[in-house]
């Protein structure tokens, strides 16, 4: 929630249980926070001191408010190194056809400009801070599919004038109900709001976020603290214009088929390489990642949101990654072939031990891993293609 009243307050509550956080969430690196006029005159170099790295600023609501704390809180981002953009809360009660012209009214007050600084326009949807009354309460008065109408109006309006997708700050709660659970929006990141200490459930469409709101206030920063999904160069390339070189994972249950037959599954990001593997033994492989520049593995057993359940350090930078049950005990495991030696780990990727099984197989270059069981006794094995 980022207007600071009571019955946001309540909406906040309504979405997640709030619970006031200040400390970054483990295994988020990159700092943020969410301001408007309600968090007064800000000094952005005291909060880029704080590790804040980006940030979106309220600038306008519906078609007749400005806030006036934009103009400052934007350039004051901008001098002290953090990454900033614009949003705009959402006033779909204005009526039907106003969402391109609420885009047009965030463009035009938004001070956007492709520098490498700016992040996309972003679309505030959410609960009407100002009343929990019906009509207005919770949908603005609009049926679900007036409501994703509106939304596209928006969208595609900021997608013509600015050349960028807009981002979208909503939480599943209120977008399943008010859009009916529409999934089109895939394209434009997603800022989710959950204030329970995790990022949750996604809105319907999404299965990556790319920023997540962790709670409504903070006792060290203005604003509302939030963390980038991702690295700083991520960060970087994200407000430069460029995607996050998330890897996009197309899989499908039928070898009949020629399409994808689940959601596509974003997990990882460039240099990092896919890698797949039966991690608990339960029969179904998951998708993960491997990156030869640190040689560092990030297994996930439900790779939904992005996140690693574990992060194992393993081989050198440089080393090729083996994937295989080593032990037959039905749980892949992981390993390196770095040089003309294959290390093969045989502790399971979901407990701490960790022994190693080495073995020189190959020639130092040219030689590339393959892994099997070769013999059908439930064990896998090295080899190599040259």
């Amino acid at each position: 929630m980022r207007v600071v009243t009571a019955i946001a307050a309540l909406g906040a509550m309504i979405v997640a249980g709030a619970v006031p956080a200040s400390a970054a969430p483990a295994g988020y690196s990159v700092a943020g926070t969410d301001v408007s006029n309600h968090d007064g005159t800000i000094n952005w170099g005291d909060v880029a001191a704080k590790g804040v790295k980006f940030g979106w600023a309220k600038a306008t609501e519906g078609l007749d408010f400005v806030d006036p704390q934009f103009n400052a809180n934007y350039h004051g981002a901008k001098n002290n190194g953090v990454y900033i953009g614009a949003y705009a809360f959402g006033r779909p009660d204005k009526g039907v056809g106003t969402g391109k012209a609420q885009a047009d009214y965030l463009v035009d007050h938004a001070q956007y400009v492709n520098d490498g600084k700016t992040l996309p326009l972003q679309l505030d949807i959410e609960w009407p801070w100002w009343t929990t009354a019906a009509p207005i309460y919770p949908c603005y008065g609009l049926s679900s599919s007036q409501m994703v109408t509106w939304i596209r109006d928006f969208v595609n309006e900021v997608k013509s004038r600015t050349g960028r997708d807009a981002a979208i700050y909503t939480n599943p709660n209120w977008w399943n109900q008010c859009t009916g659970g529409n999934g089109s929006f895939s394209a434009n990141a997603l800022e989710t709001s959950n204030y329970s200490g995790s990022p949750g459930a996604l809105p319907a469409g999404w299965s990556r976020f790319t920023a997540w709101q962790y709670a409504g206030s903070s006792s060290s920063l203005p604003g509302s603290p939030t963390v980038f999904n991702s690295t700083l160069s991520d960060l970087a390339a994200f407000a430069g214009g460029g995607d996050l070189g998330v890897l996009e994972y197309y899989l499908s249950d039928s070898q009949g088929s020629s399409v994808a037959t689940r959601p596509v599954i974003y997990y990882g990001s460039s240099p990092q390489i896919p890698i797949v593997g039966d991690w608990n033994g339960d029969g179904v492989d998951t998708v993960s990642t491997f990156d030869p520049t640190t040689g560092t593995f990030y297994i996930s057993d439900n790779p939904v949101t992005g996140n690693a359940e574990r992060v194992i350090r393993y081989g050198d930078p440089g080393a090729q990654s083996l994937v295989g049950d080593w032990d037959g005990d039905g749980k892949d495991n992981i390993g390196v072939k770095m040089g003309a030696t294959y290390y093969m780990r045989t502790g399971a990727v979901t407990g701490a031990i960790e022994n190693t099984r080495a073995i020189g197989y190959g020639n130092t270059t040219g030689d590339l891993p393959v892994i099997g069981d070769w013999n059908g006794d439930g064990i896998d094995t090295q080899g190599l293609a040259r």
